[in-house]
């Protein structure tokens, strides 16, 4: 919620209406804007000022419990049918978890720059699942709202637990892109630092428990909005540690490869491993 800080004062000169200075307060939040707009409809506004990052549990649905602070630069020119944006904005001490995956960001550090049509990622550091990342890219607007994603991210000793029963550290690169929200892909390649198998071992029927956790239809709650297509490549790291067996885990290489490898498939949904 934003309240006007001081009396909001609004003069008409000739042609335009000037907006001197109008100051919105909120929680961890302050936005100063200032500037014209002609009875023709010509707009030549400027805004600048933080943010609250928790507006964005409200913009993107599929994340949650985001913090942070956003300080922004923007300017808005063109009409008031069509208005042009640009501007520049810094997040500061930025945290959110992703719904239904096992993802959370403990800390973000951006550069970002802006319109009406784009967010570009210019620089970005993360503290994602224990591990370090850097994350560029661009995502595509419409109405002002998330249309298309094209983001990369390159992660080193990243921790990850699905499916829960292999928890494991992972580096590598991966690529999040398509169409917001119910059309995306998580592709990439990253390798196995460190895997651990701790339950009892009974890898016939796990694989048939994966392959048919691919095929089984999303139950009435779920909703699948993320296609994953993974390589994951083996380790020096793994191991089988249970009642029955402690050995270490390699993946066979396909041919004409020299490192073992599995493939991470499926939806946000039903998680599957083949090799």
């Amino acid at each position: 919620r934003l309240e006007s800080a001081d009396r909001i004062l609004l003069r008409f000169d000739g042609p335009s209406f000037e907006l001197p200075g109008l100051r919105l307060q909120g929680e961890n939040t302050e936005l100063f804007l200032a500037g014209t707009r002609t009875t023709a409809g010509a707009l030549d506004l400027q805004a600048q000022g933080r943010l609250d990052a928790r507006i964005l549990d409200s913009l993107l649905p599929q994340i949650e419990h985001a913090t942070g602070v956003v300080e922004i630069k923007a300017a808005i020119t063109g009409t008031g049918e069509r208005p042009v944006l640009v501007g520049s904005a810094n997040v500061e001490r930025g945290a959110f978890r992703v719904k239904v995956l096992p993802i959370q960001v403990q800390r973000l550090q951006a550069d970002l720059t802006f319109s009406q049509n784009q967010v570009l990622v210019e620089n970005a550091t993360l503290l994602v699942n224990q591990g370090k990342a850097q994350l560029r890219g661009a995502v595509s607007l419409r109405n002002w709202a998330p249309d298309r994603f094209d983001l990369t991210l390159d992660g080193e000793r990243v921790s990850w637990r699905a499916p829960a029963d292999w928890p494991a550290v992972v580096s590598g690169r991966l690529h999040f892109g398509g169409n917001w929200p119910r059309d995306l892909l998580l592709s990439g390649e990253v390798v196995v630092d460190r895997l651990r198998y701790a339950r009892d071992l009974d890898l016939e029927r796990m694989i048939l428990d994966f392959r048919e956790q691919v095929r089984r239809p999303p139950g009435p709650d779920e909703e699948e909005w993320l296609r994953l297509d993974v390589d994951l490549v083996g380790g020096a790291d793994m191991r089988v540690d249970n009642n029955l067996l402690r050995a270490r885990l390699q993946f066979v290489a396909p041919p004409g490869t020299e490192r073992g490898r599995l493939k991470l498939l499926g939806t946000n949904v039903r998680l599957g491993l083949l090799g």
